[in-house]
C-alpha cells in the first residue's frame, strides 16, 4: 500500500496533537471523535482506501471508516467536535503530505526498474544460451555460468521446460555428442 507511510505520520501527528493515542479500542468520546477526524483528515489528505486508513488505525474494518466519515459530517454541528477537527487540521502540510507520496511512488518506479533490469539480464543471458547450437564448449560454458545466475527455482524451471527440449532437439537434428554437465543431471533426478 503505497500510502501506508504518509498515513502513519498523520497518524503520527493526530496522537500528538491530542496528546493520547486514537489506535486504542475505546468508546470514550473524545477517543471516537478524534478517531473520526483523523479518518477524515486521512480521506481530505491522501487518496488511501477506506480499508488502509483503518488498518492504519489499530486494524479497523473499511466498514468502521465509512462511519466514522459520516459520524465525523453529523458531529461536526457540535463546537467541542469542530474544535477538536481544527486543532488537528492546523499542522498539517499538504505539501509534504505530497512529497511523502511522491518520495514513496519514486522509490517504487525505482525498485520495479531495477527488477526488470535484471529479468532482461536474465533473458539474455538464456537467449545466448538457447542460441549457442554449434559449439558445445560455449554451451556448456554458458550453462556453468547460469548456474551462478538464477535461483535453483528459476533453474529448475529453465532446465524442466527450456533446456531440456532444447538438448533433446539438438542431440536429434546433429551429429555432435551434447553432454548434459553433472549439476543439471543431479537437478533432473
Amino acid at each position: 500500500m503505497k500510502y501506508t507511510g504518509t498515513l502513519e505520520l498523520l497518524l503520527a501527528h493526530c496522537n500528538t496533537v491530542a496528546g493520547f493515542d486514537i489506535t486504542v479500542k475505546s468508546r470514550k468520546k473524545i477517543i471516537v471523535w478524534t478517531r473520526y477526524c483523523f479518518y477524515k483528515i486521512a480521506k481530505k489528505h491522501t487518496k488511501a482506501s477506506l480499508e488502509a486508513i483503518g488498518n492504519v488505525c489499530g486494524g479497523k474494518d473499511h466498514s468502521s471508516v465509512l462511519h466514522g466519515l459520516k459520524e465525523f459530517e453529523i458531529q461536526m454541528v457540535y463546537e467541542d467536535f469542530r474544535s477538536i477537527y481544527e486543532a488537528l487540521e492546523v499542522g498539517i502540510d499538504p505539501d509534504a503530505i505530497e512529497a511523502s507520496i511522491q518520495d514513496k511512488l519514486d522509490n517504487r518506479q525505482k525498485r520495479e526498474i531495477k527488477y526488470l533490469q535484471s529479468n532482461r539480464l536474465r533473458l539474455e543471458k538464456n537467449i545466448q544460451l538457447l542460441n549457442a547450437r554449434e559449439d558445445k564448449s560455449i554451451y556448456t560454458k554458458q550453462v556453468k555460468e547460469l548456474f551462478d545466475f538464477m535461483s535453483k527455482e528459476e533453474l529448475n524451471e529453465f532446465l524442466e521446460f527450456k533446456l531440456l527440449p532444447h538438448v533433446q532437439m539438438l542431440k536429434s537434428k546433429t551429429h555432435y555428442k551434447i553432454h548434459i554437465p553433472e549439476k543439471l543431471s543431479v537437478l533432473q533426478g
